[in-house]
């Protein structure tokens, strides 16, 4: 299940500056926070970078140097640049929070913990500090953890769509799928998540074998997406898994006519043929997927799913037919 990253957010920062070489820096500092603001990242940077040049103390430029770094994904840079930061402001919690995101998004999520630790101890009703925590403690497996962490973000905001979502994701890995619905549909309230919280919810409703309320969310999110590929091909997937056969190869054609040159979902449609003895389709299926990765023929002799039309002639005939061999 898909968690996502944690943002780090431009703050735009007034500053009253008195000395000539102050100025100057407040000119590139201001310079630099329009080029970031209007999306021209490398430009911003070389202008905070003059500012703090002139002015190494200046912390709203360390601060958008930050931003910047994480938007170039430089995230060692950005932490270099957030630590500067948190030197020179130890006690702005937002410092720690942009320390801990640089950190998380960097793949150092137990640093990224500890800075995180370090802005709720300064600002424990901060929401965004509580969920870059719980993102840190998934990170590092702690589940338990981590929805404790989003369940106290949510307490300072209920409609913190990404709170409800990573503690759905949680509460999933921990064996409370029901919770985990719960989560997922007050994430699907947030349109940022509506998409992934009702795929996932829609995938714990087929593994429940609660197929009716499978349906549904995979109905609506077709209605919504109905080009997006891997929604139809988790919908035949929960088919297939629960037995239903017939309805798995109908939402397989509409995943296939979205996407007719994945050869693995050609050589998943194989197998539900071959579960059939439907030997000549499954051969052609199978054909297909070879034709577009030649690997897949050989791996489809040690699989078990085609067991049961291996042997066949027809099977045999009409993957050849496919291939040219």
């Amino acid at each position: 299940m898909r968690v996502p990253h944690i943002a780090v957010l431009l703050t735009a920062v007034t500053v009253i500056c008195i000395s000539a070489s102050s100025q100057t820096a407040l000119e590139y500092y201001n310079e630099g926070t329009v080029y970031l603001e209007g999306g021209d990242v490398l430009s911003g940077l070389a202008s905070l970078t003059k500012a703090v040049e002139l002015e190494p103390e200046r912390a709203d430029a360390w601060r958008n140097i930050g931003v910047a770094y994480t938007r170039l994904a430089d995230y060692d840079s950005a932490i270099s640049a957030y630590k500067k930061l948190v030197a020179l402001t130890p006690e702005d919690a937002t410092a720690w929070v942009g320390l801990g995101s640089a950190q998380y998004t960097g793949g150092y999520p137990d640093y990224a913990a500890s800075s995180f630790e370090m802005a709720l101890k300064l600002d424990e009703r901060g929401k965004t500090a509580w969920a870059g925590l719980g993102a840190a403690r998934m990170a590092g497996g702690d589940f338990k953890g981590a929805a404790d962490a989003f369940d106290r973000a949510l307490s300072y905001d209920p409609d913190y769509g990404g709170a409800w979502y990573n503690g759905g994701v949680c509460y999933y890995e921990l064996g409370y799928r029901d919770e985990a619905i719960g989560y997922f549909d007050n994430a699907a309230d947030d349109p940022t998540f509506y998409r992934d919280a009702t795929l996932n919810k829609a995938k714990i409703y087929g593994a429940l074998a609660e197929l009716e309320e499978a349906e549904n969310s995979f109905n609506a999110l077709t209605n919504r997406y109905p080009d997006d590929r891997e929604v139809w091909l988790e919908w035949a997937r929960v088919y297939r898994d629960l037995g239903e056969m017939s309805d798995a190869l109908l939402i397989y054609k509409e995943y296939m006519v979205l996407d007719p040159g994945d050869a693995a979902g050609w050589y998943e449609v194989a197998t539900l043929y071959a579960e059939a003895r439907d030997a000549a389709l499954a051969g052609k299926l199978l054909g297909k997927a070879a034709s577009l990765d030649k690997s897949l023929k050989e791996k489809a002799w040690g699989d078990p799913a085609f067991d049961k039309v291996k042997l066949d002639e027809a099977f045999k005939n009409a993957m050849n037919a496919e291939t040219g061999k």
